[in-house]
């Protein structure tokens, strides 16, 4: 009798399991693995898991997304479009689709196709985050930072990560059309308490989302003396992401800070390229410099030669100031590499220069700057002459 009972019971768990294999369809586990991928973001496996699941929905608009979503992550940009206007094609009032098409125009730096798509997708969902965060940034890129301001406001009031609030109002603060005085103790006290959050999580993928070691590297770098919590926030940064352009322009605001004649040789190019980045005694040498070259020729109008050696004196000014602001990019970048153990990364036209040791590395660069600089200093004194 307890032997039927047994069979019976075990007889009813083989019926169950086979009922749930017929009416749990194949794509439910699929879906939840693409979830998995795709949250502890591993791309490569969520790309291929999502296209085995596109052989049998090739219609399904949300799938298209994620697949375009994977391929942004992957650096993918042209497949992302592909993939996202065919969700668009299948179903046209996806505002997600729209919003991640905004977004793979805004990285392929295609801005106005960008602000279109972000329209749309705003036109179609209010709330819809993505829109938000790229229009926030599409308005920067446009300086206008009253409307970016907007876009933050919205994201804030929508429920936006705490994380992506700071990222995005990091990219406010650094912006160069930005004139309003920066609360640096508030904004530090803000990234301070969010890792500290983020270690009490043990919370593995915000790092590389948000560069917060970034943003607080930068931070005391600019507006504190305090540069040795400037470079241990920088070395973490780095090691979550040796790529991140941000991070070595901080690395290079630190290196200039150290030494006095690289600040004076690169304060011309930097005037001219990022000039917010000078502090206020190299903007003044800067401008008393180009206010002498300037006059000069005023108080020199019955001789023409002057007139044309201040010229050319301005001139060689700023191209010795850019090439070696070039130079000292050059080298800062390799060498974090190189302490890192990332030389792969090096992909510049000097990539087999940067790959030496420093010692090297470095001769070589001072070499060849020098070199242009002869150069120029022949070409000039010819056509002066």
């Amino acid at each position: 009798m307890e032997q039927s009972f047994k069979r019976v019971n075990t007889g009813r768990a083989t019926i169950f399991q086979l009922i749930n294999q017929i009416t749990m369809p194949p794509e439910e586990s699929s879906h939840s693995k693409l979830q998995n991928f795709i949250a502890s973001q591993q791309w490569e496996a969520a790309r291929d898991v999502a296209y085995d699941m596109l052989e049998n929905q090739p219609e399904s608009s949300w799938l298209h997304s994620s697949i375009s979503n994977i391929f942004i992550h992957l650096n993918a940009l042209t497949h992302a479009e592909a993939h996202l206007k065919i969700a668009i094609h299948h179903h046209e009032n996806h505002a997600e689709a729209h919003a991640l098409l905004a977004k793979t125009y805004f990285l392929m730096k295609r801005i106005g196709s960008a602000d279109d798509c972000c329209k749309k997708a705003l036109a179609l969902d209010q709330s819809n985050l993505t829109a938000w965060t790229i229009a926030l940034q599409i308005q920067l890129n446009y300086k206008n930072i009253p409307a970016a301001k907007e876009c933050y406001i919205t994201l804030q009031r929508l429920g936006a990560d705490e994380y992506l609030l700071a990222e995005l109002h990091f990219k406010i603060i650094r912006h160069t059309s930005n004139k309003e005085t920066i609360d640096h103790q508030a904004e530090i006290k803000t990234r301070t308490n969010l890792l500290e959050k983020q270690t009490s999580q043990k919370t593995q993928d915000t790092p590389t989302k948000h560069n917060l070691h970034s943003q607080l590297a930068y931070l005391y770098q600019k507006h504190t003396t305090h540069s040795k919590l400037a470079e241990t926030h920088l070395k973490k940064a780095l090691l979550e992401d040796p790529t991140l352009l941000q991070n070595h322009q901080t690395a290079m605001l630190i290196e200039r800070k150290k030494k006095t004649w690289i600040r004076a040789l690169t304060a011309p190019a930097i005037a001219l390229t990022n000039h917010e980045e000078l502090d206020k005694k190299e903007l003044a040498i800067v401008g008393i410099l180009m206010l002498i070259l300037m006059l000069t020729p005023l108080f020199s109008s019955s001789n023409p030669w002057i007139t044309r050696f201040t010229v050319f004196s301005l001139i060689a000014i700023i191209f010795c100031s850019l090439t070696a602001h070039q130079a000292f990019q050059y080298l800062i970048t390799s060498e974090n590499l190189h302490k890192l153990g990332k030389t792969s990364l090096i992909k510049t036209p000097f990539a087999r220069i940067l790959n030496q040791p420093y010692k090297k590395r470095a001769t070589i660069i001072a070499t060849l700057t020098v070199i242009s600089w002869i150069c120029f200093a022949s070409m000039t004194y010819l056509i002066i002459s």
